[in-house]
């Protein structure tokens, strides 16, 4: 139960920060139309290359789909009494 916990959280965590990265560009061109510099400059690039992006994005869907099924199994493991009486 402990392996499973553990992993789930490595893999909350690992789909946090590739959504983290999957998402960077789009936000530094946003924040690029209000300013100037290095988000314009990052803006461009992210916007020359968005097929390079979509394996980033496939990766964060994938993680975070094996820690929803990870989620799933865990809750699996444990027990919950149900007695009628009290609902």
């Amino acid at each position: 139960m402990r392996t499973i916990t553990a992993l789930r959280n490595i893999l909350v965590g690992a789909a946090v920060l590739t959504w983290a990265a999957w998402l960077s560009p789009l936000l530094l061109a946003a924040s690029g139309r209000l300013g100037s510099g290095a988000a314009a400059a990052a803006a461009a690039a992210a916007s020359q290359q968005p097929l390079l992006r979509l394996p980033l994005m496939l990766a964060a869907a994938a993680v975070t789909a094996a820690a929803a099924l990870l989620s799933n199994v865990r809750s699996r493991f444990i027990f919950v009494d149900y007695v009628h009486a009290h609902r």
